[in-house]
């Protein structure tokens, strides 16, 4: 163990360390001591040498003051909470989050865009998680979950124009636990470069390339949606939806990571890459009924409404099955 770790450890005994070799690098995930006398603790996920040089905080539950001989002190910010996920399907079909036609979340096929989204479902059908694509003849893009495939869709139009790639096997990701997905479109136009990361595995290896090239523009006027696509009631969500995020950058494998930590939602307001993410829709938390807050750069202009759903489909987090 390095100098560096010994000397965060004494100085925030409420520390637990994770450890995890990646590269050339270790990467740190430092999460809150479980022991009911710990007050304040801190959340950090950073990139250190092997000789024990901070190289790049990815991540923190509280701001940085500043950095000494490998030594952070901290302001004493409340630590990140997620409390709330917001319920699709619970009485009919519809349920849809509406977004607006922005720019923001308008790519060409030559442009890079990563999709966070975290799930959480048990039904069998085809449920687009975060779309803008519309109905005419299908030029847009979508990420969806069908019959727990994970897929990714990206066409210029109706036929074989299009990205079109999955996870190859279905009931994987439809077990009524919740699960991560970071999908990541570098910018150029071939599926077989497009990564998954899910629940913080890089499963890019292993996926299906159904669709491989797009050869065209896929930009539309349709608004952006959560649960659903065509902006309206085709393919709508039967289950959970937490902590959406959209980015207008490929982030790299580790950023991605870095999201997941450890299985809860991080704050991404501090993440590496926020100042690329012009959507970021937090799914309840401290959001007034029909209006799902944008936390984004793009700001209010990408602010969701609830449509056809009611307020109680706000609801408190949910525990996996298993």
């Amino acid at each position: 163990m390095n100098e560096f770790l010994l000397s965060l450890i004494r100085s925030h005994p409420t520390l637990r360390v994770e450890i995890e070799i990646i590269g050339e690098s270790t990467f740190y995930g430092f999460t809150k001591n479980q022991s009911a006398s710990t007050a304040n603790p801190v959340w950090l996920i950073a990139r250190v040498t092997r000789s024990g040089t901070l190289e790049q905080v990815l991540w923190a539950s509280q701001k940085f003051d500043q950095i000494y001989d490998n030594r952070v002190s901290l302001f004493a910010n409340p630590p990140f909470a997620n409390q709330k996920s917001i319920l699709f399907g619970r009485v009919d079909s519809n349920d849809k989050i509406l977004l607006v036609d922005d720019a923001s979340l308008t790519f060409t096929h030559l442009e890079a865009v990563t999709i966070s989204v975290w799930f959480r479902t048990a039904a069998s059908a085809a449920q687009a998680m975060f779309s803008k694509q519309q109905g005419s003849n299908n030029a847009g893009y979508r990420l969806s979950n069908n019959s727990g495939r994970i897929e990714w869709h990206m066409s210029g139009g109706a036929g074989t124009n299009r990205q079109f790639i999955r996870t190859p096997n279905g009931g994987e990701y439809n077990d009524d636990n919740w699960h991560h997905i970071v999908m990541i479109k570098p910018a150029n136009a071939d599926a077989a470069n497009v990564i998954f990361v899910v629940d913080g595995v890089d499963i890019s290896g292993t996926l299906d390339i159904q669709n491989n090239t797009l050869s065209s523009t896929p930009a539309n006027s349709t608004p952006g949606q959560i649960s659903g696509r065509n902006n309206g009631n085709t393919e709508t969500m039967n289950g959970f939806l937490d902590e959406i995020a959209v980015f207008r950058t490929a982030l790299t494998v580790v950023e991605a990571q870095a999201i997941f930590g450890i299985g809860e939602p991080l704050n991404l307001g501090s993440h590496a890459q926020a100042l690329n993410m012009p959507g970021w829709w937090r799914m309840g938390e401290s959001d007034t009924f029909p209006t799902i807050t944008n936390l984004g750069t793009a700001g209010a202009t990408l602010n969701g409404t609830m449509t056809d759903m009611k307020a109680s489909d706000i609801v408190g987090e949910t525990a996996n099955v298993s």
